[in-house]
């Protein structure tokens, strides 16, 4: 985009009053500055949420900007690597964004999905979200996104070293878009294949693939991805031992991020720098590339490079023989690998939270084609090799609600944050009064059955994007994100009164219960980790049970306890 149309947008969006409009504008410069000033891009687009979730969410046109706003959330910080945020956005964001009927959208956020688990390490579900998107790509005119799906799943038959498998994606990618102009989607493919290339050691090919992309690139004025076809130029230089090429190649990229303040993409220019020069045995470069490089990733809370920088630089202490040196960084490049590996079983289970609210609403009606069906096979076949984590076994085996064992990974690892459930967060903490009564008197069977329909009843009573889990035999947990305490009062007095009045008919028996329900509340000055508003729920539970039962108990931030 030529900077003449950034500089109207961003008088557009000064002009603008009307909120709603405010927020499409945001969205729409965020991203346009997708591949040319990324860090721009991610600074517009928190602005787009923070205003989306001010914004009464009940009203359509907010609904819309609200999805929209968290999508291109997730999608920007996806290319920071930042997966933790992007997945979480696309948490957020999928009940809306499935409620629009968008096949775009939901395809894109379904491809960000994908991306995201492909990058931490998560093939099956990353092959899972790839056929969810590749089935909305189906329906639209425009080829070019169905080219960019088979391109992101042959990349990642390329990571598995399926090379054969990787070669045949990239082909059908490119047989997407035959017969149209060369766009970025063509040079995105072209830099795969010059990467396959590289590792089939066809390097004069290797680099005819990289050059063309650049020459595409650089039509199209998009300078980020243009760094990056000019580290994969070098990355082939490299693989034949021509280090003077590759570092000249990563100095022309240096200097196209430092030109135009692309921090995140400088940050992998310089890591690549750094273990070039470490190649040629230049100590002294290599430490001020890579130091350069680590305080730059620390700014940018990018730790998966952080990672990566700490490896390289205990390696060249230790060649120069300062050994405390190189074992301070391998102490932070150990300590920051372990964040992550915990980190990515959070990410992991938010996915097959996905995949689980996905399975639920799918209808059976929709149809895929044959290359959607060859995708789905594959994967089956991958799930059947391969001992992979499923859906069920986030599941509750009687309820069919999310299991205590996943409220716990939730409790033990997460922090509530308005990036993972928005500015305001609520809980209600369920059991059912004097249920130990009911299994006296009627026995374990119907007890189950009475469980299983009060579950039923608690899932309908709530939102799609609302966690409920069933967290011991009678006790359930309710997260629900983005409601204010008042307003998980009015669903807990409404589902408290539906249960009351309801008789769960076991055969030929007609049986009442009544709950206690606990509710405790956060806002964005609060303490907000998950195990602090469980304390309060479980508070407020208590005092419900005290009271004798068939009570809801609130805890707010403003109010403290109050029993309803």
């Amino acid at each position: 985009m030529k900077q003449a149309e950034i500089t109207a947008l961003e008088h557009q969006i000064e002009q603008t009053e009307y909120p709603v409009e405010k927020v499409r504008l945001l969205n729409e410069l965020a991203l346009e500055l997708e591949d040319s000033n990324l860090s721009y891009g991610i600074r517009v687009v928190a602005e787009a949420v923070e205003l989306a979730q001010s914004l009464d969410e009940t009203l359509p046109e907010v609904s819309e900007v609200v999805a929209k706003s968290l999508f291109t959330r997730g999608l920007l910080n996806l290319e920071t690597t930042n997966y933790e945020l992007a997945i979480s956005s696309i948490y957020q964001a999928l009940p809306l964004i499935t409620a629009q009927k968008d096949d775009l959208l939901s395809g894109r956020v379904f491809e960000v999905l994908a991306k995201a688990n492909f990058a931490l390490g998560n093939a099956p579900e990353g092959f899972e979200f790839s056929w969810q998107a590749l089935g909305y790509y189906e329906n639209l005119v425009d080829p070019r996104w169905q080219a960019g799906l088979y391109n992101l799943v042959g990349r990642q038959y390329m990571e598995m070293g399926q090379l054969d498998w990787a070669e045949r994606y990239f082909k059908q990618a490119m047989d997407q878009l035959d017969g149209l102009p060369s766009n970025k989607t063509h040079a995105d493919i072209l830099l795969n294949f010059s990467l396959l290339n590289t590792r089939q050691g066809i390097y004069n090919q290797a680099q005819r693939h990289v050059q063309e992309a650049v020459v595409i690139y650089r039509s199209f004025d998009s300078m980020d991805k243009l760094t990056k076809a000019l580290v994969i130029l070098a990355r082939v230089h490299e693989a034949q031992k021509d280090y003077v090429g590759a570092i000249a190649h990563l100095e022309q990229a240096l200097q196209v991020t430092e030109d135009h303040g692309f921090l995140y993409r400088k940050v992998r220019v310089l890591l690549a720098l750094g273990q070039v020069v470490l190649e040629l045995q230049d100590y002294d470069q290599a430490f001020n590339q890579l130091e350069a490089a680590l305080i730059l990733s620390d700014e940018l809370n990018m730790r998966r490079e952080g990672i990566r920088i700490h490896r390289l630089l205990a390696r060249a202490h230790k060649l120069t023989g300062s050994f405390d040196r190189s074992l301070d960084h391998f102490e932070s490049f150990y300590r920051l690998e372990k964040q992550i590996e915990k980190e990515n079983d959070v990410q992991r289970i938010r996915s097959l939270e996905i995949m689980r609210q996905v399975e639920q609403t799918r209808t059976s009606s929709k149809l895929f084609s044959e290359h959607s069906r060859n995708l789905r096979e594959q994967l089956n076949q991958m799930r059947q090799s391969q001992s992979v984590t499923t859906p069920g076994l986030i599941t509750d085996p009687l309820t069919g609600l999310l299991n205590r064992k996943h409220f716990l990974t939730i409790l033990e690892n997460d922090h509530l944050n308005v990036e993972h459930y928005g500015k305001v967060v609520s809980m209600i903490m369920l059991d059912v009064d004097q249920f130990k009564k009911v299994n006296l008197d009627y026995g374990n069977l119907i007890a189950d059955q009475i469980l299983v329909d009060l579950a039923n009843m608690i899932r309908a009573e709530f939102r799609q994007r609302d966690l409920v889990w069933r967290i011991s035999g009678e006790e359930f947990v309710i997260l629900l994100p983005n409601t204010e305490c008042k307003h998980a009062q009015i669903l807990a007095d409404q589902i408290s009164s539906h249960i009351q009045d309801h008789g769960f008919e076991v055969g030929k028996q007609r049986i009442g219960i009544t709950v206690s329900m606990g509710i405790a509340s956060i806002d964005a000055d609060s303490d907000k980790r998950v195990d602090i508003l469980l304390e309060h729920a479980s508070q407020a539970w208590s005092i419900a049970k005290q009271e004798g039962g068939n009570q809801v108990v609130t805890w707010c931030p403003s109010d403290g306890i109050v029993v309803d």
